[in-house]
C-alpha cells in the first residue's frame, strides 16, 4: 500500500491505518480491507479482484520502463542502460548481454 501526505496525511497515521487493516488467509487466497481501495481479494487459482471487480493481469506489458520492456507472458526481457543490455530469454533459457562500445 502507498500513500502520500498530501491524501494520506502523516506517515504515523498512514501505517496506524494500515496495521488496522483487516488481513485475512484461507488456504491459498488473501482477502485485504484497503484503507485507501477497498476490499482487495487474489489468490493462487482466482482472480485478482478489487469489490468483486475482477481486475485484468494480462492486459497490459509485464514490464515498460526505459530500461526494460516486455510483454505479458514475459517470455523474453529486455534491459537496457547506457551502453550495455540485457536479454532474458525465458523459452531458450538463454542470457545475453551486450556492451556497445
Amino acid at each position: 500500500e502507498l500513500g502520500r501526505l498530501e491524501v494520506d496525511g502523516g506517515f504515523k497515521s498512514f501505517v496506524q491505518r494500515i496495521l488496522e487493516a483487516d488481513l485475512s488467509f484461507r488456504g491459498s487466497n488473501v482477502s485485504y480491507r484497503s484503507p485507501s481501495l477497498g476490499l482487495i481479494e487474489f489468490g493462487w487459482k482466482n482472480p485478482l479482484r478489487l469489490d468483486n471487480h475482477i481486475i485484468s493481469l494480462e492486459e497490459y506489458p509485464r514490464y515498460a520502463s526505459p530500461y526494460a520492456q516486455a510483454d505479458f507472458p514475459a517470455e523474453h526481457i529486455s534491459i537496457t542502460l547506457d551502453d550495455q543490455s540485457l536479454v532474458l530469454d525465458w523459452i531458450q533459457l538463454e542470457r545475453k548481454a551486450s556492451s556497445f562500445i
